[in-house]
């Protein structure tokens, strides 16, 4: 990216940057921060069979393992908290949470492709098949 001083100094000149110069050195600022992600870095919504949304996770994934999984987690209402656990082993995931309620819920899932997971929920004594699909950042545009 362009340094302050550097951008202080074009618009001191009254030369603008140059777009294809500045689009390149943004793409790759952007290329060497996905670097730093692992796959699991980002937004992800929890839907039941029906396809009915039911939580929104922001999971923090460090790439290369350098760190744990981490996250918290959203209803579609307006509770939120923290992921108490989570754990990705191989192609298999497990998120453990307490939402609203009271009751310790556990997504344990495994990898359909890199932007889906299949498996099941348990919270309580119930349990339901979910899925776990990519999203975009929150809140939704």
């Amino acid at each position: 990216m362009i340094g302050a001083l550097a951008l202080a100094g074009l618009i001191a000149a009254g030369t603008p940057p140059d777009a294809a110069d500045t689009g390149a050195r943004i793409g790759a600022a952007m290329g060497a921060e996905q670097s730093l992600q692992g796959p699991l870095d980002g937004g992800w919504t929890l839907i039941d069979a029906a396809g009915r949304p039911l939580y929104r996770f922001e999971l923090v994934d460090p790439a290369g393992g350098r760190g744990p999984l981490t996250g918290a987690w959203r209803d579609m209402g307006a509770a939120a908290g923290l992921i108490a656990d989570a754990r990705r082993r191989g192609r298999t995931l497990r998120l453990d949470f307490t939402p609203a309620g009271g009751l310790h819920a556990t997504v344990r899932l495994t990898e359909r492709s890199p932007v889906l997971w299949g498996g099941w929920m348990i919270a309580g004594q119930t349990r339901r098949a979910v899925a776990l699909k990519l999203a975009g950042p929150w809140p939704p545009v």
